[in-house]
């Protein structure tokens, strides 16, 4: 499994279905993210660089709906997160 880096490289995709060989019925990507790596975000923050609309759990509690390419969270301390991203619309890139 690759790890994100902030840099959109390695990045898993998770199908989840029922079983049986029907359709998924949910797609995910979900990253480890270290947040006190070098970039151009803080100790404590996590620059997803995503095009496109997507749900996404930042893995500390939080999560934000419908939002719209990159976006950069802001954890309370810095740290490892588990990020779990759902396109809604169009495609994620």
């Amino acid at each position: 499994m690759a790890v994100g880096n902030g840099m959109g490289i390695g990045i898993p995709m998770v199908q989840l279905g029922l079983g049986g060989g029907g359709a998924a019925t949910e797609t995910k990507f979900v990253i480890q993210v270290k947040t006190d790596n070098e970039g151009d975000s803080n100790d404590n923050q996590f620059k997803l660089p995503w095009d496109g609309t997507y749900d996404v759990d930042w893995g500390d509690g939080t999560s934000d709906s419908s939002v719209t390419d990159t976006q950069t969270h802001t954890y309370s301390s810095a740290g490892d997160y588990t990020i779990k991203i759902t396109p809604v619309s169009g495609t994620v890139r």
